[in-house]
């Protein structure tokens, strides 16, 4: 398999996992919220809780960055060597597509980290 179809199926998976990461750091981040506020709870589950919705968050962002990356020396690849345009198209298509997954997701975290903080809510901010 050539790594621009590699890079073109990793931008089309982070379209499908990613969303559904944010979606169960939402959760992740309303249960860690419940348990951090309980003064009942010890210290290290307060920062396991925190520390799974960072890891979520964090593995959410991971595969469209892996995509684009991958995007990125596939287009170095076709620079290099004689590769039809069939692959430089998909080079090009899983940058395209890991740059919007990416703002998405950031978008999303920068709105969690608001909603942390008291600014915004799920009700909009």
């Amino acid at each position: 398999m050539a790594i621009s179809t590699k890079a073109l199926l990793l931008a089309l998976i982070s379209v499908v996992v990613s969303p559904f990461l944010v979606w169960i750091e939402i959760v992740a981040l309303l249960f860690a919220d419940m348990v951090t506020y309980e003064p009942a709870n010890p210290l290290w589950v307060k920062v396991t809780a925190v520390v799974a919705v960072v890891l979520i968050a964090a593995l959410a962002l991971a595969l469209p960055v892996t995509a684009l990356v991958t995007g990125k020396r596939a287009r170095s690849a076709i620079g290099s060597t004689e590769i039809v345009a069939a692959d430089a198209w998909k080079a090009v298509a899983s940058q395209v597509i890991a740059v919007v997954v990416i703002a998405l997701v950031v978008a999303a975290q920068v709105y969690f980290i608001l909603m942390a903080a008291g600014v915004c809510s799920l009700g909009g901010c």
